[in-house]
């Protein structure tokens, strides 16, 4: 999505990996880096609400995961990008929980954390060439290539499914122009037998 006044626009492109067992391995690690490092951080801000009647920002964490990475080789064994994510994540959560009324951010459970993503910044090649991926501080693997990327990569998120892992690549791409206006006026109903019907009597078929 964009603004009336950008020039571009996100677009996500999803691609099924087809992983070795060394990049699962990686993965499996890097979540459950992960969803220690969220519920640490969780539990740090409760604790500190509790003690002191005030909330701690994610500015102040962001500082103590950079002193835990210098200490502790264990911090050190995951990206620094993708542990920025995590915070981003729990920071967001808290967001939602005072802006929106939403629920309280909850502690994640084994089955509760199956994806990490990091940004990729604007000096970084595409990590996705031909039909391999690398995944920074990860490894590499290959993907099926559906369709060809496009655009900028600004975002990569790797994500554990019941049938398999998936890349989601979050690219920059410029804002198509829209069409010429016809003056003609045309009215659609999507349904299940088939993808959608049009006022004009025209059926299309659903791509399954």
């Amino acid at each position: 999505m964009a603004d009336q006044s950008s020039t571009t626009i996100c677009k996500t492109f999803e691609y099924k990996l087809r992983p070795n067992a060394k990049f699962i391995a990686a993965c499996e690690h890097v979540l459950s880096s992960s969803r220690f490092l969220y519920n640490c951080l969780l539990e740090q801000r409760i604790s500190y609400y509790q003690q002191t009647g005030k909330s701690l920002n994610k500015f102040e964490q962001s500082r103590q995961i950079t002193d835990a990475r210098n200490e502790f080789s264990e911090m050190a064994s995951v990206s620094r990008a993708i542990q920025t994510d995590v915070l981003d994540r729990l920071d967001k959560s808290y967001q939602a929980f005072f802006k929106r009324n939403a629920g309280f951010p909850r502690f994640k459970g084994q089955h509760r954390y199956h994806s990490f993503s990091q940004q990729i910044e604007k000096q970084r090649t595409c990590p996705l060439r031909g039909d391999k991926l690398h995944v920074p501080s990860v490894g590499t693997c290959r993907v099926r290539l559906s369709r060809p990327i496009e655009g900028r990569v600004k975002q990569l998120r790797i994500t554990r499914r019941a049938d398999g892992w998936f890349a989601l690549l979050v690219c920059e791409i410029p804002q198509p122009k829209p069409l010429p206006k016809t003056g003609v006026e045309v009215g659609v109903d999507v349904g299940i037998k088939s993808f959608a019907t049009l006022s004009t009597g025209e059926s299309i078929e659903n791509p399954r």
